[in-house]
């Protein structure tokens, strides 16, 4: 791991006059990588977790002065090309990625959230707004884009596509995300999608339901789900059954919809633990992936 990290940025350019340099780039780098992954969270955590893990980092970094000091870092930093960095952190921590059997795609989830206490009153700044893309399985974030706010959350998801390599994975993404375009961005990087419906795509969200009232839950449904299972966590007992409907796809309604082929529908019936009380819920989902629908089953859930 750490050879690919020092092989994928050591092709970063230097923004550093030459006479003036006393650490070298791939060094501060690798060292401020290693360190926030180990939870660093200031450019004084990034010195410390240095000084302290010198030894170690002496194995395969040079370190001609030792470990660069809080400010070296936050100059280097402030200089180096954002963007060239993040492609870079990219390839690298594809190379992390372990490779899925065929017909089990990888599930990257994009989705976007307000980091809390990430406001300050006293400057007029707002809460800060990420759109994130976060592998399931691998337990990683993949990458990240700052928005001013969820609504402007459906122009940051293409600029975050285009920096992901998603061949061969399904990507995932709620309502707000549930936009042609954007079904046509992941389809141009050779993934699938699964995309959540809601009631504000209007005559599409009616055709879908009542497709699905027809064919899986009525008391004579022809359709039987691709998952079935109990949960009794968290204090209360909930029955999940997801249906398949790949002849949905054909609706007039869902007629421009890029490489649709199935349909889903997630039924949730929760009864709370000694309250009696049950509740009952139906979610719609569209998608592009022609594989088994049993793999979209639990990724729905």
């Amino acid at each position: 791991m750490i050879d690919k990290l020092i092989e994928h940025f050591s092709e970063l350019e230097d923004p550093r006059c030459p006479g003036k340099v006393e650490h070298r780039l791939i060094d501060i780098l690798v060292i401020a990588v290693c360190a926030v992954i180990a939870c660093a969270e200031s450019w004084e955590d990034i010195a410390l977790y240095g000084c302290s893990k010198l030894t170690w980092l002496r194995q395969f970094l040079a370190l001609p002065n030792g470990i660069p000091s809080h400010d070296t870092f936050r100059r280097v930093f402030m200089r180096i090309d954002p963007d060239a960095f993040e492609v870079t952190f990219i390839a690298w921590v594809k190379t992390l990625a372990v490779p899925f059997p065929p017909g089990t795609p990888e599930v990257v989830a994009i989705d976007g959230k307000t980091l809390r206490r990430s406001f300050e009153r006293g400057r007029g700044l707002a809460a800060l707004h990420v759109v994130s893309a976060w592998a399931s399985e691998q337990r990683l974030v993949l990458g990240q884009r700052r928005v001013d706010g969820k609504s402007n959350e459906i122009t940051a998801i293409p600029e975050l596509l285009k920096v992901l390599a998603l061949e061969n994975t399904l990507v995932t993404l709620d309502a707000m995300g549930c936009q042609k375009e954007i079904a046509q961005h992941i389809l141009d990087r050779q993934a699938d999608y699964l995309l959540v419906l809601k009631a504000n795509q209007g005559n599409a969200y009616v055709a879908v339901r009542g497709y699905s009232d027809t064919h899986c839950f009525q008391h004579n449904a022809t359709l039987r789900p691709v998952f079935d299972a109990f949960d009794d966590r968290h204090g209360r007992l909930v029955r999940r059954r997801v249906f398949a409907c790949p002849e949905a796809a054909t609706l007039e309604a869902l007629s421009d919809w890029p490489g649709l082929h199935t349909v889903l529908a997630l039924e949730s019936i929760r009864s709370i633990n000694g309250s009696g009380k049950v509740e009952a819920e139906i979610r719609y989902f569209l998608s592009s992936f022609a594989g088994d629908p049993q793999v979209l089953g639990p990724v729905t859930t």
